[in-house]
């Protein structure tokens, strides 16, 4: 895909900071409903963070806001 803040290097850096950091940098594509991310996580976090990927990956996430 071209136009696309991960292909711009436009990333949105967070860190989820509790006993582990978590750190996740998010771009988008204009106009479509897709997110690139990327996470650095602790190996001991490894399957919580793959389980999150199979979620997000496999089902249809919708905003509680949307119509």
């Amino acid at each position: 895909m071209s136009g696309t803040s991960d292909e711009e290097d436009i990333w949105f850096d967070y860190q989820l900071i509790g006993q582990k950091t978590i750190s996740i940098r998010l771009a988008h594509q204009a106009n479509y409903d897709v997110i690139f991310y990327e996470i650095n996580y602790p190996e001991e976090l490894a399957s919580t963070i793959e389980l999150m990927d199979f979620v997000t990956g496999s089902f249809y996430m919708k905003s509680r806001h949307s119509v």
